[in-house]
């Protein structure tokens, strides 16, 4: 009898010791392929045996509730994998992840042969190896829509040196140094390249604990179980920020959690705070939290407490590192917590399922847990000395990409609040508009933009016209083909930049231009942003002489927003698709002032 996947993914979180995880893992995988969900199928591709980290892969993807099938190329071809047509990672069934792990030992040999002797020449043959090696992963980019992990490389165990390796250029670790700078600089270049850093993984485990030196030699089985079974939690936890977003929000208690002791009781003075234990616990976790709103993660509260005396310890505690203009939303009160994260979604305009809780109260974790179970809780047990881990252990936060809007998200809430304090001091909406000075620039993509546009193109659910999921290699597939217009829209006004938050996809048909995806963010809806766009595709498409402009409405059980989008600027409904002539223009708001400086550059 089949087990259930809810089973598997619950066996999986249990299974900690890696005999358990292989157990497991040997009963469920061929299960898994009958999963109805679907599966992520990788393919494994190393210059060493690989066979070993199949079970702890497949667990830790089912930690994460995705269901793998798990292939490997053979034993240290990369090269030849990577560039043959009829090669493993090429037939069928094509994966979807390609994760490609190598040594310097197998890799770079003729630059650890030379290394001793001539170690300019050494690090001359490993650039060139280097090299060739990211030609191949570009060329094997260029023929597939695959996603791919590339490692960096741990340092060799052998030392000839001694003492003298970390001195002298000859030195492993010299030539490891500048192997890891070169390959870190060379695939910033490459944004549909992920990089896993083994280095690390290894310097965190240790490098002794971490090789099998026995299983080497007999089988070209480079590291230990327990360090295997670490390397698959690595790559399964870039496979799933692959496959799902990161939470968007870090909502916090306050109690034992921003601070020790209660300030009710201690005073907004008297809470534990400071630069020795424990109150150093604390402005850890702050120091944490503020790293994470500086790469576009929002803070909020949300405590039991007398709002005065949370407010008082922001606005007074000499030692608060957060400060009360870095929190985007707060409820302060006696209500449930889960009734009052509901809340901060809707001032938030976000889905609670984007939120993160962190919480020194069992009883509140098991109230959110059951009333709000979307919410990722994480409840900070123990040490307030390992808060920071158990939040970082997630993975909730994971993202791969870091963009301009990511790091200005905070400040962009922040000016949504001074919008809404004009709102509220003017009598019609007219005059609310009027007074925002917005400017509107639309403008042909560009390179540097493609990652944006990946990532508000899948995140964008309200006002999306047919909700297409659109890799960054199709993103940039549609981008180079000339049939396909791929226009970006940003919106700037007197409080600030709301960065890029539109993406028309447009295509040439025979006789008119169809409007494939349109999005909008949420955040500049009701402005008159969604007529400016659509004004300026119309006209776009009458220069190129298309007598009609098409497009389509696709509905989810989320984008209702979009439904009236073209029948509202006059276009007719025909056989599945919104149809409009280009010869009457539409009318720009006259609040707008529109910036198309950058429209006809490719």
């Amino acid at each position: 009898m089949l087990k259930a996947f809810e089973e598997m993914v619950r066996e999986a979180r249990e299974a900690v010791t890696p005999l358990a995880a292989r157990t497991i893992w040997s009963a469920s995988s061929p299960q898994l392929e009958q999963h109805s969900g679907g599966l992520v199928r990788v393919a494994l591709c190393g210059t060493f045996t690989t066979q070993p980290l199949e079970p702890y892969l497949g667990m830790e993807l089912l930690c994460h509730e995705m269901a793998a099938s798990i292939h490997h190329a053979p034993y240290n071809q990369i090269h030849s994998e990577l560039l043959s047509p009829t090669s493993t990672l090429r037939s069928d069934p094509v994966p979807e992840v390609v994760v490609v792990l190598w040594r310097m030992e197998e890799l770079l040999s003729e630059a650890l042969a030379l290394l001793t002797t001539d170690p300019e020449s050494a690090r001359e043959a490993a650039k060139r190896e280097l090299n060739e090696f990211l030609q191949a992963l570009k060329i094997f980019l260029d023929a597939s829509d695959v996603s791919v992990i590339v490692c960096n490389p741990m340092r060799p165990d052998v030392r000839p040196l001694g003492l003298l390796d970390a001195v002298l250029d000859q030195g492993i670790a010299a030539l490891h140094a500048d192997v890891l700078t070169h390959w870190r600089r060379a695939l910033a270049a490459e944004p549909r390249i992920h990089l896993l850093d083994l280095d690390g993984a290894q310097r965190d485990f240790g490098a002794r604990p971490a090789a099998n030196p026995k299983m080497w030699l007999l089988a070209k089985i480079p590291w230990s179980e327990p360090f295997s079974q670490q390397v698959g939690k690595q790559i399964a936890r870039i496979i799933k920020a692959l496959k799902t977003p990161a939470r968007k929000v870090l909502v916090m208690d306050c109690d034992n959690v921003l601070w020790g002791g209660v300030v009710g009781e201690d005073g907004a003075l008297g809470v534990e705070l400071g630069e020795d234990a424990p109150g150093n616990a604390y402005l850890q976790l702050q120091r944490y939290a503020l790293a994470l709103r500086e790469r576009g993660i929002l803070l909020a509260l949300v405590s039991k407490n007398d709002e005065a005396d949370v407010w008082q310890v922001f606005d007074k505690n000499p030692r608060m590192i957060l400060k009360r203009e870095h929190i985007a939303a707060a409820q302060i009160n006696w209500m449930a917590k889960s009734v009052n994260l509901r809340q901060i979604a809707k001032d938030l305009n976000l889905g609670s399922e984007s939120f993160v809780l962190i919480d020194d109260s069992a009883a509140e974790c098991a109230e959110v847990c059951a009333n709000a179970p979307e919410v990722l809780t994480i409840h900070l047990v123990g040490d307030p000395a390992h808060s920071v881990r158990l939040i970082e252990e997630s993975c909730a936060f994971d993202q791969l990409t870091l963009t301009r809007e990511d790091t200005q998200r905070a400040e962009m809430y922040a000016q949504e609040r001074r919008r809404e304090a004009l709102r509220t001091g003017v009598k019609t909406m007219e005059e609310y508009l009027a007074g925002l000075g917005l400017v509107v620039r639309i403008a042909r993509l560009s390179e540097e933009d493609v990652s944006r546009v990946t990532q508000l193109g899948n995140k964008t659910n309200q006002f999306n016209t047919t909700t297409p999921r659109r890799s960054e290699a199709e993103v940039r597939g549609l981008w180079q083909d000339p049939a396909w217009h791929l226009f970006t829209l940003s919106v700037t006004d007197r409080f600030g930049d709301y960065g890029l938050t539109g993406i028309a996809y447009c295509v040439d048909r025979q006789e008119a231009w169809e409007i494939d995806t349109l999005l909008l963010s949420c955040r500049v809806l009701g402005r008159g942003v969604e007529t400016a766009l659509l004004a300026v595709l119309l006209e776009q498409a009458r220069v190129r002489g298309k007598e009609r402009i098409c497009g389509r409405y696709i509905p989810t059980a989320k984008n209702t927003l979009a439904a009236p989008y073209f029948p509202s600027h006059g276009f007719v409904e025909r056989e599945g698709f919104f149809v409009r002539s280009t010869s009457a223009p539409l009318s720009m708001p006259s609040h707008i002032t529109l910036d198309l400086d950058h429209l006809n550059k490719s």
